[in-house]
């Protein structure tokens, strides 16, 4: 299997795998509170990233304190606000609801983009770093 096909797998398993979490969310909030939930997928996250950082690494590397802050905002806006609106929003919604309105994430990220940040959106640019 040449390089290009195992990527696009890669990358359809890890669409898969991050589509059936809204599914899974909506099960796990009816039995758990929203927080408790959240802690529990990051818990389990977190055991599960360590080891394989330990498996690959062999030893835990080391991070600057600049490049922690970066981690950690990115980590608490990116991973942990999201996951919690997305938890407190099933509440409200189906699952299919929530994977319809969630897969129009990219898109709005461009839009915001285009606004706000004023960056060039042309159809050659986009899909050239889309296909690298």
């Amino acid at each position: 299997m040449n390089q290009v096909t195992s990527a696009y797998i890669k990358i359809a398993l890890a669409m898969a795998i991050v589509g059936s979490s809204v599914v899974f969310g909506k099960l796990i909030i009816s039995s758990f509170p929203v927080f408790l939930a959240s802690e529990l997928r990051f818990i389990i996250a977190t055991i599960i990233l360590i080891i394989l950082l330990l498996r690959q690494e062999k030893k835990f590397p080391y991070i600057g304190f600049k490049d922690l802050m970066i981690f950690f905002l990115q980590a608490f806006t990116g991973v942990f606000l999201f996951n919690i609106f997305m938890l407190y929003g099933l509440k409200f919604t189906t699952a299919i609801e929530a994977g319809i309105i969630t897969s129009t994430l990219p898109a709005v990220i461009g839009l915001v983009s285009f606004l706000f940040l004023k960056e060039k959106l042309t159809i050659k640019k986009d899909w050239e770093l889309y296909l690298r």
